[in-house]
């Protein structure tokens, strides 16, 4: 599974055409909306499909900028191995 949180910048004068599109696409979520900027959540199985998505948003009219700011991958790590890995940060 993977998660990303994605910024996303818009001409202001699409933001209404810009969610509509946004709530149609499977596993998007709107948190927080500004005059040209959202902040979303993306939620697939593999990066390919993420990959897609974030060019499907890339592509709907009126969005200048799609930027992932935040990626959690599950499908590289098991359970042990991510707690190795956090315990050798400390």
């Amino acid at each position: 599974m993977q998660i990303s949180g994605i910024a996303v910048q818009h001409k202001p004068e699409y933001a209404e055409a810009i969610r509509n599109q946004l709530q149609t696409i499977n596993n998007l979520e709107i948190h927080a909306e500004e005059k040209s900027k959202m902040v979303i959540t993306v939620e697939d199985r593999n990066s390919g499909g993420m990959t897609d998505t974030i060019a499907e948003i890339e592509g709907i009219e009126g969005v200048l900028l799609v930027h992932p700011v935040y990626i959690y991958d599950d499908t590289t790590l098991d359970a042990s191995e991510h707690l190795e890995i956090k315990s050798a940060e400390l």
